[in-house]
């Protein structure tokens, strides 16, 4: 609304205080990474010359594993969204500590299948 509205919070959206860590999308974490190997590109859309992107949202656990993956924006070839889901499921880091507490961190991230010509 032009000129702000009675209600409405100075600076912008308020960012939810469910006590986890949200961080911007595709910022990097501030997180050690245990394991974290990105997505295969499906080898049937590959030959076929498919290129696509994926955003998911996911809620890194006290414990470092991935808790919640939610896709935001789906691809059109369900291979994609496939193959994503399948490698964030394995991703596991230490876990993230504030005031000597481990905390969720929410991040969300964009998968971008590409294809180079060389």
């Amino acid at each position: 609304m032009i000129g702000g509205a009675l209600e409405g919070v100075p600076g912008g959206i308020p960012l939810p205080d469910d006590g986890r860590l949200h961080i911007d999308r595709d910022k990097p974490l501030p997180l050690v990474a245990i394991y974290r190997e990105y997505p295969d590109y499906p080898e049937r859309e590959r030959l076929a010359g498919k290129q696509a992107t994926v955003v998911v949202r996911y809620v890194i656990g006290k414990d470092g594993w991935i808790r919640q993956l939610d896709i935001l924006l789906h691809a059109e070839q369900a291979a994609f969204d496939e193959a994503t889901l399948k490698a964030l499921r394995m991703w596991r880091f230490q876990p993230m500590l504030q005031d000597g507490k481990p905390v969720e961190v929410v991040h969300e991230l964009t998968v971008i299948y590409q294809l180079a010509y060389r």
